[in-house]
């Protein structure tokens, strides 16, 4: 049996994916808590994705979204992972800026200590990534988009941080363009 190279490593990139939404579950949580979601995209519906950044970005002139809608098009698969906005019911944490948690929920905040979650799932997957020599880069921007369209299903996820996939010759997330000195 013979494999074209490029179907083996279009497979690759998406065990790789696969097993980076299990080192996200994985990852050390606060109190032992779980509140990680992860979805991973790839296909029709990635290029759509990118589509629809790209589209928002030049909406809102807001560069950020235009350069990581393009990003995701030359992605072979899009790993998501979010964290549902679930207060640890601690009186006196104080992390998230408010006095206690009860005062930071009623203000719709967000709980400090399942962003830190967020970010700990986060490097657990990226290093999954960089073991397995597959190009990857956190698309932060994306994660806004992810959110308003849903894609978890589940009203309580509020922040998420997207994880682009890509086994091409030339990392495509090296060289972007730097749109952060059009935005001074």
């Amino acid at each position: 049996m013979i494999v074209d190279g490029r179907a083996v490593e279009a497979s690759a990139v998406m065990q790789v994916a696969h097993l980076m939404a299990l080192a996200a579950r994985t990852a050390p949580k606060g109190r032992g808590a779980d509140h990680i979601e992860t979805v991973v995209v790839s296909g029709e519906d990635l290029q759509q994705l990118g589509e629809d950044v790209i589209s928002y970005g030049e909406e809102t002139g807001q560069p950020l979204y235009v350069r990581d809608g393009n990003c995701l098009q030359k992605c072979q698969a899009l790993l998501i992972i979010g964290v549902k906005n679930v207060p640890m019911g601690l009186k006196n944490c104080g992390f998230c800026g408010f006095s206690t948690c009860g005062d930071c929920a009623e203000i719709g905040g967000m709980c400090a200590i399942r962003q830190a979650d967020l970010g700990i799932a986060v490097g657990s997957a990226a290093s999954v990534a960089a073991d397995h020599r597959t190009d990857t880069r956190v698309l932060f921007s994306v994660g806004k988009k992810a959110i308003d369209f849903d894609m978890f299903g589940n009203s309580l996820v509020r922040n998420a941080y997207p994880l682009g996939l890509s086994s091409s010759a030339k990392n495509p997330f090296f060289d972007r363009p730097d749109i952060w000195q059009s935005m001074k």
